[in-house]
């Protein structure tokens, strides 16, 4: 099967490259999930008199159907991954999506 002892390690090897790299790509999804519905509760919770227009909000970040991104509320984060700032910056937005900016 291999042809050598080194073989088998190199091939060792890549697999566990691969194990890693799909254990870090779980992680970095799981963490732009966790974004994205931290902000959509607190904008849920924070407007909770105006559920009709933070469902639009949420629509025009996230986009629907097949065009829908969820990780695109990354763009409220920053690289310090501090939530009450990146609420903030939701905060914001949504305020000045509101005023028709």
């Amino acid at each position: 099967m291999y042809r050598t002892l080194a073989d088998s390690v190199r091939l060792r090897d890549i697999c566990l490259s691969l194990a890693e790299g799909c254990r870090m790509a779980l992680g970095t999804k799981n963490r732009l999930h966790e974004t994205g519905v931290a902000c959509k509760t607190h904008l849920r919770e924070q407007h909770s008199d105006q559920l009709e227009l933070v469902t639009e909000f949420i629509a025009e970040i996230e986009g629907t159907g097949s065009k829908q991104d969820l990780t695109a509320w990354n763009q409220f984060s920053d690289l310090r991954r501090s939530q009450a700032e990146m609420l903030q910056r939701v905060e914001a937005a949504f305020q000045t999506w509101l005023n028709g900016g």
